[in-house]
């Protein structure tokens, strides 16, 4: 008995680790399930794996995995030393990955995975594709279903600029330009400052670059009464739009008229704007502070390099290697003066130059030359076709010669001013009311040649030199999206002209006037304001080193702007004098002296006088 209960007891331990090898031998499946039902479960939830490579100007590989329904991506960017090489061909050792815990990559990323558990001593394997050597992999997160191509924008090929020399230098080291448009005041246009209109500028036109141009003084200013929150929540939007498009955008504390005139006025403004700005963005690759637009009315190089030290002093407190520009006096002409005095003991600064094709020639382009020449980096931010007052013909031959010379000594430029204001030096149409999805029709002369100088095409000196055969097509917009907003923030409507120049012509039209040998004649007017184009002859046989212009008119005025002089109003009275550079007068005739003159009770002229 004893024997059988034996046997029987061998023969049922028998029948155990018969069954116990069966089961090991089917590979734990009927607990765990095979490999392939594991991968088919991952791909049943919308996990299947896509790749695709495109060029890194840096050298390697960039990799996209990604969900069919697009839901949302993370990108794999890494620089192997040696070529990634996928196989289907076995190796000798395949290399395995063990799941053995979820991996959470760094960045806001919804969703998370899971793995399965994995039987004692047997983990699950998944194989790999062959690699000669594993390149180093970061996880940065891909914004859901991105209407634009991250990759290949200015931003992502030369990365953070910095200064070298005379000359703006990418992330490699090498020379580089930045070429772009410059809006008008935001406080008067803010529409213009929206996504579709950045993506016009980068795919249609060939831009790389946008300024933000936020005055300080004017009606509406940051300064002079207007909405301080708002006008920072549109730098803001503009920076975020550029940012996604992979654009360098220059932020603009825009000084120009009364106390702005000097930017040692606005220190203490200046100051608490720029911390908060330099604090914002002080991890961004694409943002350019530019500290001063145009010095003028008599504010010296010493003031403003005085001004520009102490606001560098905040910003690198924040931000230790952001470019910064800084403006010259005499609306930006006068580097010479900063060449011969310039900033000490700063990296990465500019100095700027601001020209307008129809008033200044040769003689600022030859300023501009000696300037670089004694090390000075120079940087236009910003330009246009017209004179100087923004208004008159387009000189596009002068425009061309300008643009030949910043190419040749490799000047970034920003040319003023995408709006539609009645003005030539406006882009747009005045009739024109869309703030994106231009065609060539949709631009004035300014506009039209701008887009030939981006696409490379200056060789000819009139407007639509290269619109046969395209016509309407020139610029090729795209499909405009609808500009992204962001929580809780709409996109201002434009206007068509700014608040604080309404054109609306004083009752008293202002006429040309001639008294000896001085003519003054009216080349643009609006309420309250007149724009003069003064031009006078030497008689007296020989050359004269000095000259003195004044003007007496019935009413009280005063200057808003002027240029190729100096001023100053006594009573009724306006006083110029010359620049450094045009004291000198030889017999014949001097032009582009020009002046902004306001009267709340009308410009009637007494007399103008000219001593020398």
């Amino acid at each position: 008995m004893e024997e059988n209960k034996e046997k029987k007891k061998n023969y049922k331990n028998l029948i155990i680790f018969i069954l116990l090898l069966m089961f090991i031998g089917s590979g734990g499946y009927l607990l765990f399930g095979s490999k392939n039902e594991l991968d088919n479960e991952y791909v049943s939830k919308g996990n299947k794996p896509t790749y695709s490579a495109n060029d890194n100007p840096a050298g390697g590989n960039t990799a996209e995995i990604g969900k069919d329904n697009d839901e949302e991506s993370l990108e794999l960017t890494g620089s192997p030393s040696e070529d990634v090489t996928p196989t289907n061909e076995p190796t000798k050792s395949e290399p395995t990955v063990e799941i053995t815990e979820v991996i959470t990559p760094t960045g806001n990323v919804s969703g998370t995975a899971t793995a399965s558990p994995t039987p004692e001593k047997k983990p699950v394997t998944v194989p790999t594709k062959t690699v000669t050597k594993a390149p180093a992999v970061t996880l940065t997160k891909v914004p859901t279903k991105s209407p634009v191509n991250v990759s290949g924008t200015p931003v992502s090929i030369h990365g953070k600029l910095g200064v070298s020399g005379t000359k703006l230098v990418d992330k490699n080291g090498k020379a580089f330009q930045l070429k772009g448009v410059s809006t008008h005041g935001i406080a008067w246009f803010p529409g213009y400052v929206n996504k579709a209109a950045f993506q016009n500028l980068r795919d249609d036109w060939g831009a790389n670059t946008v300024r933000l141009a936020m005055y300080t003084h004017e009606s509406g200013g940051y300064l002079a009464g207007g909405n301080k929150a708002e006008l920072e929540k549109i730098v803001t939007n503009g920076v975020q739009y550029a940012t996604e498009l992979g654009m360098y955008v220059i932020i603009d504390w825009h000084t120009l008229n009364g106390a702005g005139s000097n930017p040692a006025n606005t220190l203490s403004d200046a100051k608490l704007f720029w911390n908060k700005i330099s604090k914002k963005y002080a991890s961004y690759n694409n943002v350019i502070y530019e500290i001063c637009n145009e010095p003028n009315s008599g504010a010296s190089w010493s003031s403003v390099k005085g001004y520009a030290e102490a606001v560098i002093k905040v910003i690198r407190a924040n931000d230790p290697d952001a470019v910064i520009l800084i403006g010259t006096p005499t609306w930006c002409q006068d580097v010479d003066q900063a060449a011969a005095n310039p900033i000490k003991g700063q990296k990465n600064i500019m100095y700027t130059l601001h020209f307008y094709a129809g008033t200044h020639k040769q003689w600022l382009r030859d300023k501009m030359v000696a300037a670089i020449n004694k090390g000075l980096p120079i940087f236009v931010s910003e330009f246009g076709i017209t004179d100087a007052s923004g208004n008159g013909a387009c000189d596009i031959k002068e425009a061309n010669t300008w643009i030949k010379t910043l190419d040749s000594y490799n000047v970034s430029y920003i040319c003023w001013n995408l709006a539609n204001k009645n003005e030539s030096s406006a882009m747009i149409k005045s009739g024109v009311s869309k703030t994106s999805g231009w065609t060539y029709s949709d631009l004035k002369d300014e506009g039209k040649w701008f887009v030939d100088v981006l696409r490379g095409r200056i060789s000819q000196d009139k407007v639509g030199a290269y619109k046969s055969g395209t016509g309407e097509n020139i610029v090729a917009p795209k499909p405009s999206l609808t500009p992204t907003k962001s929580p809780g923030s709409a996109t201002p409507t434009p206007t068509k002209t700014p608040v604080a120049t309404p054109t609306v012509k004083p009752v008293d039209k202002p006429e040309s006037f001639s008294a000896n040998g001085v003519t003054l004649k009216p080349e643009n007017s609006w309420e309250g304001n007149c724009q003069y184009a003064i031009s006078f002859q030497n008689n007296d046989g020989s050359p004269v080193d000095d000259w003195t212009i004044k003007i007496q008119f019935e009413s009280a005025v005063s200057v808003n702007n002027g240029w190729n002089c100096s001023y100053s109003v006594e009573n009724n009275n306006i006083i110029i004098k010359p620049a450094s550079y045009n004291k000198y007068l030889p017999d014949g005739k001097l032009s582009n002296v020009g002046l902004i003159i306001h009267s709340e009770k009308g410009f009637k002229i007494k007399n103008v006088t000219i001593t020398y």
